[in-house]
C-alpha cells in the first residue's frame, strides 16, 4: 500500500520507481481504477534494458476521509518479451485541516458582539460546512498576555 499522508487541501505527488533487469525494453500500460482522487499524466511508460524510471502519481486531497485506489501497470507484449502485470494499493490519510481563512476579531469581555462571515464553497456541488470560532489571547513577544485597555 503506497500512503499519502498529507494536510487537508493540500495536494501530493509520489514517484513509484520500476526497474527492467532484462535486456529488451518493456512497455507498460497503465490505468488508474479511480481518478476522481488520484491521478496521473501518462497512460504508458516504456523502461529501457537495465534501466530505472520514476512513474508519478498525484493525490488531490479534498476530503478528509480515506481514499482507495490501485494503479495497474501491465505489459505490452513485443515480440517474445512480457513482463509481468503489478498492482498497487493507494490509499489517503489526511493529517490535519488547514483553515482556508482565518479571521482575527477584537472584543471586549462579556459584551455581546456579531461578525459576518462570508462562505464560499470550493467544490462544484452542494454541501455542508462546520465553522468553528477559537478564542486566542493577545501576547508580546516574550508570550506574556497583553493587559486590556
Amino acid at each position: 500500500v503506497i500512503v499519502f499522508s498529507t494536510m487537508l487541501g493540500v495536494n501530493m505527488t509520489k514517484n513509484i520507481e520500476l526497474t527492467n533487469p532484462s535486456k529488451k525494453a518493456i512497455t507498460y500500460n497503465v490505468a488508474l481504477s479511480s481518478q476522481a482522487h488520484f491521478s496521473i499524466k501518462e497512460d504508458q511508460v516504456k523502461i529501457d534494458p537495465k534501466q530505472t524510471v520514476s512513474f508519478p502519481i498525484e493525490y488531490q486531497s479534498r476530503f478528509s476521509r480515506t481514499v482507495d485506489s490501485q494503479i495497474v501497470f501491465t505489459s505490452r507484449r513485443e515480440g517474445n518479451v512480457h513482463a509481468a502485470a503489478m498492482v498497487f494499493k493507494l490509499r489517503s490519510r489526511c493529517t490535519g485541516r488547514k483553515p482556508r481563512r482565518t479571521i482575527p476579531v477584537s472584543a471586549v469581555l462579556y459584551e455581546v458582539g456579531a461578525v459576518d462571515v462570508e462562505v464560499d464553497n470550493p467544490f462544484g456541488e452542494e454541501a455542508d460546512f462546520q465553522l468553528i470560532l477559537r478564542e486566542s489571547y493577545a501576547c508580546d513577544a516574550d508570550r506574556n498576555p497583553i493587559k486590556s485597555q
